[in-house]
């Protein structure tokens, strides 16, 4: 939206990777993976293996992640682009108010949604 990611974005971008490590690897919610689960519920590694797959599997699981994130961050753009209006009419309103109440947000957002 701004050309740039900031710092702030770094905790965003931690919950998003754990979310989609865990849809790939713990959740077997992907394809490619499939419906398996790498994830061991009861906190004890058997013969002291760090990880129960290969390199190749873990090759793939981290480009499976990197595939979910990068279309959510492509949706997420596209979004807030269709959107850039209304935005930069929020933007303008928080720098003035500094703070914009919860009634206030769920019009606006209301508004954004039925325009879809």
């Amino acid at each position: 939206m701004f050309n740039k990611i900031s710092t702030g974005a770094l905790s965003d971008l931690e919950k998003v990777t754990k979310q989609a490590r865990a849809i790939v690897s713990v959740y077997g919610l992907n394809d490619k993976i499939g419906n398996i689960t790498y994830y061991d519920s009861s906190g004890q590694t058997d013969y002291n293996f760090t990880k129960p797959y290969s390199e190749e599997t873990a090759k793939k699981i981290d480009e499976e992640i990197s595939l979910i994130i990068e279309k959510q961050y492509n949706r997420a753009c596209n979004i807030l682009k269709k959107n850039k209006s209304k935005l930069s009419e929020l933007a303008k309103r928080l720098l003035e108010k500094e703070v914009i109440l919860k009634k206030i947000l769920l019009r606006f957002l209301v508004s954004v949604h039925s325009k879809r």
